[in-house]
């Protein structure tokens, strides 16, 4: 290896020695039985979440360590509204994410004070290539190295910490949008939807004047449940995304039970930033799953249902299950 290119891995080595991916693989299973969701109108089972005025028919939920917020964790939240009406050719539903922040933690405020950025990718519209273990779309969990394969993970994390930060040529949100749209890896391929490259890529500022707020207290008045943990979290509409297909039941399933991977990167502006002394990346897999066809578990606080009562997603699109929230990179304590 000649000098100039023994240079160059090293320089590589250095950069990603500085680079942190926090947690082994794997995450529980965490949705509206740990939250307290209500019951729906007439039903011991169905359910319905009320979230700032939004009724929502599906959610999840996942934690993710990083150290800007020391001990604690930060959580997305998944929830799922559909149409209100069925008149139309096209079933359709709406995909919203929310981010919860510690009691008291500002994001966009310690980010200036401490000089870090971050952002979030929603890859909204990867293929049917991604998907976990089982063949019943409905209740299959895994990890996001069972959906997307470990090489892709990583390769996708990989990709996201060389974007952005001091050690890269920009620190903007934008600029790791392009990064992940540019190049797609080999071992992505098979997942992505457009022609050799990602389709459905988004990218929200999760600091900044662009960046969303938390939910106020008028807007919370109307939440007829809080799915988040803890129950003293802030939660942040962070995007919302519509959905559509057919309205054959195989399609409906197929587009609601969809898996939903999420980069979430936190990285230093400078090497002076005192919060972050690395840029910080987890990847997080969202699916929602059946959970009346896994478990008797109430959907309410009134002990378990009963056989009979436990109605499916596939057969019932109205009733609220529970949903799966997996990580490579995260993990509940």
């Amino acid at each position: 290896m000649g000098i100039r290119n023994a240079a160059a891995a090293l320089a590589l080595a250095v950069q990603l020695s500085a680079v942190i991916a926090v947690d082994p693989p794997g995450a529980p299973i965490v949705g509206c039985s740990a939250v307290g969701c209500p019951t729906g109108p007439g039903s011991s089972t169905s359910a319905n979440c009320v979230v700032a005025g939004r009724n929502s028919s599906l959610i999840g939920l996942a934690n993710f360590k990083t150290s800007i917020v020391g001990g604690d964790n930060l959580t997305w939240t998944e929830t799922i509204e559909y149409e209100s009406t069925n008149s139309t050719p096209q079933f359709s539903f709406q995909r919203s994410f929310y981010l919860g922040a510690p009691q008291g933690f500002n994001l966009t405020a310690n980010a200036t004070s401490s000089n870090f950025g971050a952002c979030a990718v929603f890859f909204t519209n990867i293929s049917a290539e991604a998907k976990f273990p089982g063949d019943k779309i409905g209740i299959s969990v895994g990890t996001c190295d069972d959906a997307i394969t470990a090489d892709c993970a990583n390769a996708l994390i990989k990709q996201a910490q060389l974007a952005v930060g001091p050690t890269s040529n920009s620190s903007s949100c934008e600029s790791l949008k392009a990064e992940i749209t540019k190049e797609l890896p080999q071992s992505c391929s098979k997942f992505a939807t457009g022609d050799g490259a990602w389709n459905g890529i988004e990218v929200k500022d999760l600091t900044g004047p662009n960046a969303p707020n938390p939910l106020t207290a008028v807007e919370n008045s109307t939440s007829t449940c809080y799915p988040t943990l803890p129950k003293t979290n802030s939660l942040t509409n962070v995007a919302s995304f519509n959905g559509s297909s057919s309205r054959q039941l195989s399609d409906q399933t197929a587009s609601i039970f969809a898996i939903t991977p999420i980069l979430t990167v936190f990285f230093p502006k400078d090497n002076s930033t005192k919060a972050l002394g690395a840029v910080e990346a987890s990847l997080t897999c969202l699916k929602p799953i059946d959970e009346t066809n896994v478990s008797d578990a109430t959907q309410n606080a009134g002990g378990p249902e009963k056989p009979s009562e436990a109605v499916s997603v596939t057969s019932k699109l109205s009733m609220l299950g529970i949903a799966m929230a997996v990580s490579s990179l995260t993990m509940f304590a």
